[in-house]
């Protein structure tokens, strides 16, 4: 176009701009007097698009109308349908395929490994080498990278440190909930509770256990410079967990992860029981307070209703004394003025 404002479809009638993606085909409405902004526009804001930006490129002499798949590899290739009524005639513009050309063909990404031709569609790969990810950068005409695969001992280091934080956090929550204040003589919510200092025992026990099944010296987390504060949260000494790390990460890794007895997956199971919606230990004690909480509320409603009824009583308790005592005045009055009268008579 001689400009990104000219207008496309002049006919006096909608038209239609009709592609296909990826097998997914679609017919944009062109609206009478759309400009080439606003098929780009379309085609954008089409609520259904399966994935293609349509874009306005000036090269210099003409605007052109450029459509880029957002995937890649050779299933993503976009295709100019025959519903394409803007063909060029009756006050129209020609979009049909003729006119369109393919700067760049959908395709795959073809590398070797070790002698073995592979194809993915996309240039980052995760499934040639388990815990590998390939990046394709660039082609290379002729040799060959090689890769060096380490283990990334930092990330793991800071896996570990996760752990211990999440745990201390844990410790210090509860702590600091089950305090006692001796001046106000209020507990925190936690106090004398049984089943969070339940789950915190229960949690020191299994950091603190010997893992079974494993060598003397990786059997315990303290052997990997995990240790025990007075106070019941973890330490982690950086430069024996990182010596660990480096000349014994397999042991490591079975410390944390063998079956049934490692730290990781004891605490994962022993969390999923407590937590369990429908008999763990936390949804149980949960219901006993909802249930208790309950009762007492049943019996402050009960209280408050026996206090209206007590009350409405003395009210009408206290009306008949009052009505009581108005007569025995009036009588008290009639005798006293009995007796005035006696006594001139006599």
């Amino acid at each position: 176009m001689a400009a990104s404002t000219t207008v496309v479809n002049n006919s006096g009638v909608d038209k239609v701009f009709q592609y296909t993606y990826a097998g997914t085909q679609r017919s944009i409405t062109v609206a009478d007097g759309t400009t080439l902004e606003g098929l780009r526009d379309a085609i954008n804001s089409d609520a259904s698009n399966p994935g293609v930006t349509a874009t306005i490129l000036n090269d210099g002499t003409n605007y052109r109308l450029v459509l880029t798949g957002n995937d890649t590899g050779s299933a993503k290739t976009i295709t100019i349908d025959a519903g394409t009524t803007l063909d060029g005639t009756g006050s129209t513009v020609d979009f049909r395929a003729a006119t369109f050309t393919e700067s760049q063909a959908a395709q795959d990404a073809k590398f070797r490994v070790d002698g073995v031709d592979i194809t993915r569609s996309s240039n980052s790969i995760t499934d040639v080498i388990t815990g590998v990810t390939f990046t394709l950068k660039k082609e290379i005409s002729s040799g060959s990278v090689t890769l060096s695969v380490t283990n990334d001992t930092d990330t793991i280091k800071g896996k570990v440190d996760s752990f211990v934080s999440a745990y201390n956090n844990l410790v210090s929550y509860v702590s600091s909930q089950s305090t006692y204040n001796t001046t106000t003589h209020t507990g925190g919510p936690l106090f004398g509770d049984s089943t969070s200092k339940g789950v915190i025992n229960r949690l020191r026990g299994i950091v603190t256990s010997m893992v079974d099944g494993l060598p003397e010296d990786m059997r315990v987390l303290a052997q990997i410079g995990i240790s025990t504060n007075k106070d019941g949260t973890l330490s982690a000494n950086t430069t024996t967990l990182t010596d660990k790390l480096s000349t014994s990460l397999d042991k490591v890794a079975n410390l944390f992860t063998t079956a049934t007895s490692g730290v990781a997956n004891q605490i994962y199971d022993y969390i999923d029981n407590v937590t369990d919606f429908v008999d763990g230990t936390v949804t149980v004690k949960t219901g006993g307070l909802s249930s208790s909480a309950k009762e007492i509320s049943d019996k402050i409603t009960a209280l408050q209703d026996k206090l209206v009824i007590t009350e409405r009583n003395l009210r009408t308790r206290f009306a008949n004394l009052e009505s009581f005592l108005r007569g025995l005045t009036s009588q008290g009055a009639f005798l006293t003025n009995q007796i005035t009268i006696w006594g001139k008579n006599n």
